[in-house]
């Protein structure tokens, strides 16, 4: 039973902790749009390979 509460309460965290990192990066977004093309386009550079490389975003983030 202990394994089993301790298993259930990792995954309540772990789920807890990603709703609460994509609303601290919603607010963000919304209070800076441009910040987000600085992070992409900061990724992309250090990126420096040659393989062909996709950001997928929901079309209601579009900012271009």
């Amino acid at each position: 039973m202990r394994d089993l509460l301790r298993d259930q309460t990792l995954q309540d965290l772990v789920r807890l902790s990603s709703l609460i990192a994509a609303r601290i990066i919603h607010r963000e977004v919304v209070m800076d749009p441009d910040a987000l093309a600085g992070l992409v386009k900061a990724s992309y550079a250090k990126l420096q390979s040659r393989e062909v490389s996709r950001v997928r975003m929901h079309p209601a983030l579009e900012l271009w």
